[in-house]
């Protein structure tokens, strides 16, 4: 019995030292490692485990695995036992998550599994940038070669109209004539704004903080919706500056302000906050207003979009390519019915 326990221990001991290895070893690595059991209880995890979920692993170890994936996009019970890069969003961040069926030798139906995650977000934001660049470099050089195209037809247009207004002086010919002037007009407005998106008002960057911003055209930007009787909230804290043309973010701002003040009705709120991090300084722009529909959501950001009649679909492609310009990123959530947030990210200077 005294050979029997001494050789347990020593098969215990060497366990010990192989459980210790492995978990030192896992810890090498910059993706986050959970290795589980054929319960799907988790055996072991890393510390990158630890900052992906905010949980302790002391809080992960021994508890099943599909607890931490409660709260992803594609519910843990549809994972196969095997698979390659699966994109999984969990929250705000985008995750590239690949799993590995480890087959116990002594015992075929106790398997282990092999979680393998990669956070993806920057590069998922980078290659949303890059579309969103190839379609706005597509207008831009739409606008840049009819513009001039358009613009000097609307010009003889609008003297004719004139001469034929002075010509034929019937009241109701004239005021056909100012509806004919009233949507040229409009015309040459949609060439603007493309050209806007195109080619925003240069500038010089220099160092500014987002919060002076904000101060210096506070008062203008929400005069309208006080007027309607909305509400506005400023929650600013004290941030690091960035490299921006002034203009170009007051414009990004009237845009932002102007869309949630459509979006609102009286005793809705609109409020605005800043905040930062060690990378970027963020801007949130949030109301509660009608929201945005599911459907429309990856398409809000592109040119010539709009769900307003009277809207041409670009300010917020405007936006989009300001931010872009300044190394940001611009994030979008909403709901139906309950209001939406529009997150912009700049790089500290």
């Amino acid at each position: 019995m005294g050979q029997i326990s001494h050789i347990l221990f020593q098969h215990a001991l060497q366990l010990a030292k192989e459980r210790k290895y492995l978990a030192d070893l896992i810890e090498t690595f910059s993706e986050g490692i959970i290795i589980s059991n054929s319960q799907r209880e988790i055996i072991l995890a890393n510390n990158q485990v630890e900052q992906i979920f905010e949980v302790p692993k002391s809080q992960i170890v021994g508890k099943g695995e599909s607890l931490l994936w409660a709260n992803s996009s594609i519910p843990y019970h549809q994972w196969s036992p095997n698979f390659l890069n699966m994109e999984v969003e969990i929250g705000p961040k985008n995750y590239l998550i690949s799993r590995y069926n480890i087959m116990s030798t002594d015992e075929p139906e106790k398997n282990n599994f092999v979680t393998v995650i990669n956070d993806i977000t920057e590069l998922h934001q980078q290659r949303e940038k890059l579309q969103r660049m190839a379609t706005l470099s597509a207008v831009g050089e739409l606008a840049a070669g009819a513009a001039h195209e358009i613009r000097n037809p609307l010009t003889t247009v609008k003297g004719f109209l004139q001469l034929l207004k002075e010509k034929w002086p019937d009241h109701s010919f004239a005021g056909l004539c100012d509806i004919a002037n009233e949507e040229l007009d409009r015309i040459n407005s949609i060439v603007t704004v493309m050209l806007q998106v195109a080619r925003p008002e240069f500038g010089e960057k220099q160092e500014l903080n987002l919060n002076q911003i904000i101060y210096d055209v506070w008062e203008l930007y929400t005069y309208s919706g006080v007027k309607k009787g909305i509400v506005y909230i400023k929650d600013l804290q004290e941030i690091p500056p960035i490299m921006g043309i002034d203009k170009q973010l007051k414009q990004v701002l009237l845009n932002l302000l102007q869309n949630a003040e459509r979006a609102c009705t009286k005793g809705d709120t609109i409020s605005i906050k800043t905040y930062a991090d060690d990378k970027y300084v963020y801007l949130d722009v949030n109301d509660t207003g009608r929201g945005i529909k599911p459907e429309h959501m990856d398409k809000i950001l592109h040119p010539f979009f709009t769900t307003d009649p009277t809207g041409t679909g670009m300010g917020l492609a405007i936006c989009n390519r300001i931010v872009t310009d300044h190394q940001g990123f611009i994030k979008v959530k909403s709901q139906l019915g309950l209001g939406t947030n529009f997150s912009l990210a700049f790089k500290r200077a």
